[in-house]
């Protein structure tokens, strides 16, 4: 059957993924760095699985196209866009598309499964070589190191995130800006904005690797707040569709809109936050998942920051990093 055809060489990629040991490291860095790829390697058929169901999705909205019918088409449009998204579906009248929406779901369920046991192997080989570092930092009187070693591997055992701060931004030193934009000082955090018009922004003086969050707290007073990574991350209060999300892939800037969920209300703080993982990246408004990309990311490295655009005036009461695991 042609509609599900384009689903089969994904499961034999899976089968032969393995997941090779992370190989013994002298620094924390590089134990991460190895944790980290064998993490992204795990999700790899997750994220190509998608892929190829977007590939499907689109060959059979040419089929469609071809036929002349509006409707699929339209409803095709609007899965291509949201593919990612876990939410209710209505594909009654769209028995083509609902045929390979579940056929997506059923091996992505699998692959999930299969993927819960490989985290989990990797995982407490990963805490193992943690503590084997720890007892060796011990002995060679690196007892800081050694703590801070073995605080990780506690919480890897108790399968929380690590939650470090590893960045906030404090003072004019902590952000440098981009383009034209212009910083104040106000009684609580700073002011953003961007003279002339266009888009520019406010970027930390460091730069980050996903696994990590970008949590701030910040307000508007009409349209966009423009968050960023390496390039742009996400829009919210977007100028040309308000209510419409955009999320964009921080390797290459391409953009996805998510209907109905980039609104937020001008002149109040909300609390945001953007979860850049190895596989994706999630937006959060006041505790409410407002959208998902899925990304390929590992092996990025880059700057976040915030901005206004077209005239708006950005708050910012507090923004941080926060390492994730």
């Amino acid at each position: 059957m042609k509609a599900t055809s384009f689903l089969l060489p994904v499961l034999p990629a899976f089968l032969l993924l393995l997941v090779h040991p992370v190989k013994a490291q002298t620094s924390l860095a590089e134990m991460d760095a190895a944790y980290d790829a064998a993490i992204a390697r795990i999700e790899k058929p997750q994220v190509d699985l998608l892929a190829k169901y977007q590939e499907g999705l689109r060959a059979l909205q040419e089929r469609k196209r071809a036929a002349g019918d509006l409707e699929a088409v339209l409803a095709l449009t609007r899965e291509i866009e949201t593919a990612a998204q876990e939410t209710k579906r209505e594909f009654e009248s769209q028995t083509d598309l609902k045929r390979l929406r579940e056929i997506y779901e059923t091996n992505r369920a699998r692959l999930r499964e299969d993927a819960s046991k490989e985290h989990a192997r990797v995982r407490d080989d990963y805490r193992s070589r943690l503590l084997a570092a720890t007892e060796r930092l011990t002995r060679e009187g690196k007892i800081d190191e050694a703590v801070q070693l073995k605080a990780r591997a506690e919480k890897l055992a108790a399968g929380t995130s690590d939650g470090e701060v590893v960045w906030e931004w404090k003072s004019r030193a902590s952000v440098e800006p981009v383009g034209n934009c212009e910083m104040e000082s106000a009684p609580k955090g700073f002011i953003v904005t961007s003279p002339g018009g266009g888009s520019s922004w406010m970027k930390s003086r460091r730069e980050f690797r996903p696994p990590f969050r970008l949590s701030l707290r910040a307000a508007t007073d009409s349209t966009n707040i423009r968050l960023y990574y390496r390039s742009h991350l996400a829009i919210l209060n977007w100028e040309v569709s308000p209510t419409e999300l955009r999320i964009h892939h921080p390797g290459t800037g391409a953009s996805t809109g998510i209907r109905g969920k980039g609104a937020i209300t001008p002149h109040e703080m909300h609390d945001i936050e953007v979860d850049v993982l190895e596989t994706k990246v999630v937006v959060r408004v006041d505790g409410e998942v407002r959208g998902e990309l899925v990304t390929t990311n590992a092996g990025l490295e880059g700057p976040v920051g915030i901005g206004p655009a077209f005239g708006s005036i950005v708050t910012v009461e507090s923004m941080k990093v926060i390492r994730l695991e």
